[in-house]
């Protein structure tokens, strides 16, 4: 009985066997048992259609800039990410530009292209649309060597971040909103009403929109340069248009009273009361929502000129003006204008984060 049993596990373990051989005969040749994103290489020097995502290093080599252009006709719709987000690294070892690059929505009608310029100074990543598209959005994650030059980002709907860098960045954008943390000596973002952010100011800055401004210097500003924060002019030199909806509450109040004729006239007169609250809040309400606001931060004991384009009634300045100074900030604003003391340890001169 005993040699009976052990030839029947020795059947048992040959079907098994064969059972397994024959189903890996059905296994595409291309399928790994252990599954792994398999990346797919970006193009280089030529525009693609084709793609969903793609990622590739480029050496820098000559390169001292990086230019992102975000074509006009493509959308921004997904705000859970940047469309543009460039990231500044060390680069001990190996000098290279790491480019991820994402299709969020379009097909195969939106490309993109990577490449170098004429002079082989300058690395660029431009996008374009074929046939109309009108759905093309992608999201481009680019990690660049640190002291490079972001000259410029053209973010025209996107929202473009630059986070890391040491050298200068320029950005622009249509209504996309526009953020660099740096540590720069000059920054320069411009749109027509996406709202700014730029942090780890240490020299120039010039910050224009028609939406709201933030900028915080890390250092104590002593050179002959400027701060200008503008949202009375946008980044393409267009004035800041303020709707007038005067007439159109005119035509209001001229139907109330019209409907308020066969009421007796102390309620003409409580109502009339009311209206002009409701229209006064109204007013205000439009004016608040209507001029971008700015908010800028300088470590204690900074100093700087004051030139002023500004309403004095809305003008915050918790430091002092210094008529002599080489540094000088320029706002110009129909909005609130605040400057304060950056909160910092006491006696902090340097608050840079690179």
């Amino acid at each position: 009985m005993n040699q009976i049993s052990k030839y029947i596990k020795t059947l048992v373990r040959i079907f098994s066997f064969c059972v397994v051989a024959i189903s890996l005969l059905f296994i595409p040749l291309n399928f790994s048992l252990v599954s792994e994103a398999q990346a797919v290489d970006c193009e280089i020097g030529s525009w693609e259609y084709d793609w969903s995502s793609c990622t590739v290093s480029v050496d820098c080599d000559s390169i001292n800039r990086l230019r992102v252009i975000y074509n006009v006709q493509f959308t921004a719709t997904d705000y859970s990410a940047p469309n543009i987000f460039v990231e500044g690294k060390d680069t001990p070892d190996e000098c290279t530009f790491d480019f991820n690059l994402t299709k969020v929505t379009g097909d195969d009608d939106c490309a993109y292209k990577i490449y170098k310029d004429s002079s082989d100074s300058r690395l660029n990543l431009n996008t374009k649309r074929r046939n109309g598209a009108t759905n093309c959005e992608i999201r481009a994650n680019i990690t660049a060597p640190r002291t490079m030059k972001i000259n410029n980002i053209t973010a025209n709907k996107a929202w473009a971040s630059v986070e890391g860098m040491t050298n200068e960045v320029i950005a622009k954008s249509t209504t996309g909103d526009l953020r660099a943390d740096v540590t720069s000596n000059k920054v320069v973002l411009l749109s027509e009403t996406g709202n700014l952010w730029a942090s780890g100011l240490k020299k120039t800055a010039t910050l224009r929109t028609c939406s709201d401004i933030r900028a915080f210097y890390c250092v104590i500003p002593t050179t002959n340069h400027s701060l200008i924060t503008n949202t009375k002019i946008s980044g393409t030199q267009l004035a800041c248009v303020v709707e007038d909806s005067d007439k159109d509450k005119d035509k209001d109040s001229d139907k109330d009273k019209d409907s308020d004729k066969d009421k007796d006239k102390d309620k003409d007169k409580d109502s009339d009361k009311d209206k002009d609250k409701d229209k006064d809040k109204d007013e205000d309400e439009d004016e608040e929502d209507s001029h971008g606001n700015i908010d800028v931060q300088f470590l204690p004991t900074t100093e700087f000129r004051e030139v002023l384009d500004v309403d004095l009634t809305k003008y915050r300045n918790d430091m002092s003006n210094c008529p002599t100074c080489r540094f000088k900030y320029k706002p110009s604003s129909l909005g609130h204008v605040y400057v304060i003391e950056k909160n910092v340890p006491a006696g902090t001169t340097n608050d840079c984060p690179y």
